[in-house]
């Protein structure tokens, strides 16, 4: 009895609910297609021994979380909120200094692979998508690795060698794009652009880095969790006075996630939300 009265007292609430809530956007997560996804690692090095520009290039590895107004064409807009992008295979970049014939001062940089990555430390405002196109500014981001460095020739002893921590700091960065949807599947594109900059008074050694690319991943829907309101795990008739709250009081809500209100899933917190509500607690 007490099941019905709690899930009747919710189904009333239509009657006296007005206006709309804004609800949170559906979150997809996106894994990147290696063989799709590729970048060039830029580095120049000015050090006591000589200056030089090398490059590499590697496929990319890694995952994106974005969130998006709708799930379905034209998008409203997205925000990415999370992004990490590896390296998938080794870099090695070569460094000559000085040459006469054959290289006689250089260095030889290496990183394996995942080694050199791509996050997202602060993710700018959501972007309108405008036909499937997009652009995300001011991100904060950052060029992160771990790379060892070897001295060759006569830069052996004038260069340091061994292992080395690479950190860009924040970059602030835009990300353009490109999302579509083919059946359950979302497909992202991005073109990525991440550069950075370390110059290392003790050893007297500036370095410019840059990673450039493009990036493709697909993803799916996160599995919805619209209706447990208490995040107990399962919508059932406790999460019935949450309800009630989201939908009365919303600035007031105790739940744990007010956005698990919009049961229907229709970007909006309102009455329409009741019928799907009671049927998700019926369905446990």
């Amino acid at each position: 009895m007490m099941r019905s009265l709690s899930l009747f007292f919710v189904a009333a609430c239509v009657i006296v609910v007005s206006g709309n809530m804004p609800a949170r956007a559906a979150e997809v997560q996106f894994n990147v297609l290696p063989a799709q996804s590729d970048v060039v690692v830029s580095i120049t090095l000015d050090t006591p021994a000589g200056g030089d520009t090398a490059t590499d290039t590697s496929t990319m590895i890694g995952t994106i979380t974005a969130f998006i107004d709708t799930p379905v064409a034209p998008f409203g807009n997205i925000q990415i909120v999370d992004l990490q992008l590896s390296t998938g295979e080794s870099t090695s970049l070569n460094f000559c200094f000085a040459e006469f014939i054959v290289c006689l001062a250089g260095v030889d940089v290496t990183a394996a692979p995942g080694d050199l990555t791509v996050i997202l430390d602060v993710p700018g405002a959501p972007a309108p998508v405008v036909a499937g196109d997009f652009t995300q500014t001011a991100n904060d981001m950052a060029l992160i690795g771990n790379i060892n460095v070897d001295a060759t020739g006569l830069a052996d002893g004038q260069i340091p060698e061994g292992p080395f921590i690479l950190d860009s700091g924040t970059i602030v960065n835009d990300l353009p794009g490109s999302i579509h949807r083919n059946g359950d599947t979302f497909i992202l594109m991005l073109d990525l652009s991440a550069e950075g900059f370390v110059d290392d008074p003790d050893t007297g050694v500036m370095t410019d880095f840059s990673m450039t690319g493009s990036i493709v991943a697909t993803g799916e829907l996160v599995p919805s969790q619209q209706g447990d309101l208490d995040c107990s795990g399962t919508a059932d008739v406790n999460d019935a006075p949450l309800m009630v709250e989201a939908l009365l009081s919303p600035t007031t809500f105790s739940g744990c996630d007010l956005q698990r209100a919009d049961v229907n899933e229709d970007a909006v917190i309102n009455g329409l939300d009741v019928a799907a509500f009671v049927a998700a607690v019926l369905a446990n």
